[in-house]
């Protein structure tokens, strides 16, 4: 299962954005675990302290972080945690 990583351009967003295998219709936001009660792989992307946001819609899954860190810190672990969930058949809904 191929997963891109490719840097969102818009400043304001200290986010990355991943390119996935997901077929999904509609776009979703979360801004919190809460909010994910139903996507588990947004719940577990929100275990990740830096997390603050998750944006889902077709083929692409952003992550918004908090300026704690930079991404070139977390990069390879937020991308190995995608890819290893979905390699697993977990669900995003």
């Amino acid at each position: 299962m191929e997963i891109h990583a490719a840097i969102q351009q818009d400043p304001q967003w200290a986010a990355f954005q991943f390119e996935t295998p997901l077929n999904l219709t509609g776009n979703f936001q979360f801004k919190n675990v809460d909010e994910a009660a139903n996507a588990p792989l947004v719940q577990q992307l929100f275990y990740l302290p830096f997390v603050k946001e998750v944006h889902l819609s077709a083929h692409q899954l952003l992550v918004e972080r908090f300026n704690i860190l930079q991404w070139e810190e977390v990069l390879v672990e937020v991308a190995d945690q995608i890819k290893s969930y979905l390699k697993e058949g977990g669900q995003v809904f």
